[in-house]
Parts: structure tokens; C-alpha cells; sequence
């Protein structure tokens, strides 16, 4: 009998640099970004020797400012491990 492990982790990130002026009453951000991120994975071992691994990432980019493009990154797949030792 075989456990089936799920792992779901999730993030909200947010980075700013403001350039405050000292004289003036004028706050511009200059750089940073939201990033969201998800990842998860799932876990099956069939025997001792052979667990299959599924897993998800994505990560979304939102900047705060206007010459900055928002991205996104997804990567999935299906890992195998089969185990040679005793």
C-alpha cells in the first residue's frame, strides 16, 4: 500500500523602489514587480524501487512600471525514479 503525497504551494510577492523627492511632496516608483507563483506536485510510490512524480510551477510577473512587460513562466512534467540499491 502506497501513500499518495500532495504539495501545493502558493505566493504573493511585491517589490518597489520609490524615489521620494525631499522638497516636493512627489513619490515615483521606479522599478519592481507583483510575482505570483504556484507549485505543485504529486507523489506515487509504486514499490520501494519505482515512485512517479507530477509537478506544476508558474510564476506570473506584473511590474509596476510602464517599460516593463509582464511575463509569465509555466513548466509541468512527469518525473520516473527507480531505485538500484537494497
Amino acid at each position: 500500500k502506497s501513500d499518495l503525497n500532495i504539495k501545493l504551494d502558493f505566493s504573493i510577492r511585491s517589490n518597489k523602489t520609490v524615489l521620494r523627492r525631499i522638497d516636493e511632496d512627489v513619490n515615483q516608483i521606479s522599478a519592481g514587480q507583483k510575482i505570483l507563483s504556484i507549485n505543485a506536485t504529486v507523489d506515487y510510490a509504486f514499490s520501494d524501487k519505482l515512485t512517479i512524480r507530477l509537478f506544476f510551477d508558474k510564476i506570473v510577473n506584473n511590474p509596476f512600471v510602464s517599460n516593463q512587460y509582464r511575463t509569465a513562466t509555466t513548466n509541468g512534467g512527469i518525473s520516473l525514479r527507480f531505485s538500484l540499491a537494497q
